[in-house]
């Protein structure tokens, strides 16, 4: 198992199953997004990362115009990442930013012919059921 744990993100990797799990521990600053996202890309490539769950509770609230650029790039390397296949987003109670996500990385999908599965859920046992590899 690797980890990176910041003051604003947290990070796991189980490469026995290939599943990432990355979580915003608190509202990050427009550079620590960045920065945040840069290494959020090089866990995805560097593990092979088959299965993500992403916990993103803190972003509620973020601007979208700040958010905007970054879920575009975002969006646009999760559907070419070949290793890819599911990504569960923790999100509760900011539909704007769900479906501005969920919008981006479909409309990436067409483009790219990417077969990305991507879900939204309330709870860490939620994601991880729908994912199927994870016992809680």
């Amino acid at each position: 198992m690797t980890e990176y744990h910041g003051s604003y993100l947290h990070i796991w990797v189980d490469d026995s199953i290939n599943l990432m799990y990355s979580e915003w521990l608190r509202r990050p600053t427009k550079e620590e997004f960045k920065e945040g996202v840069k290494l959020l890309i090089k866990y995805l490539y560097e593990y092979s990362v088959e299965f993500w769950v992403m916990e993103s509770n803190k972003l509620v609230g973020m601007p979208l115009n700040e958010l905007r650029r970054v879920i575009r790039k975002v969006a646009s390397v999760i559907v070419l990442c070949a290793s890819l296949k599911k990504i569960a987003r923790i999100l509760i109670n900011d539909i704007s930013n769900i479906l501005k996500f969920e919008e981006t990385i479909n409309e990436f999908k067409v483009i790219y012919h990417s077969s990305v599965e991507f879900e939204w859920f309330s709870s860490f046992k939620d994601a991880v059921d729908w994912i199927g590899r994870v016992r809680c």
